[in-house]
């Protein structure tokens, strides 16, 4: 079933530009991604930035978290959960 949505805050190209930026920052660090995308969660009015990679698959799902979200926590000031999902 459709649904209507109405998006408050519109995906920005300063958004865009910070997401190829850590994508090409995780490809430095040789984290296979094999997608990356911006997705609106109308449950929250947030875009969230979402990547795909086998080593969820691979390593598990907190082991490959770990790899890629402690570096960027540690230099940011506010501290927000990440959610990483295996998908089927």
């Amino acid at each position: 079933m459709a649904e209507n949505t109405v998006v408050k805050d519109q995906l920005t190209n300063a958004m865009v530009e910070a997401g190829a930026e850590l994508t090409k920052k995780l490809d430095e660090m040789g984290v296979a991604t094999t997608a990356a995308l911006w997705l609106f969660e109308p449950e929250v009015n947030e875009w969230r930035l979402v990547f795909a990679s086998p080593e969820v698959t691979t390593r598990g799902r907190a082991r490959s978290t770990r790899r890629f979200v402690r570096p960027s926590i540690s230099s940011r000031k506010k501290r927000r959960p990440h959610r990483c999902r295996q998908l089927p």
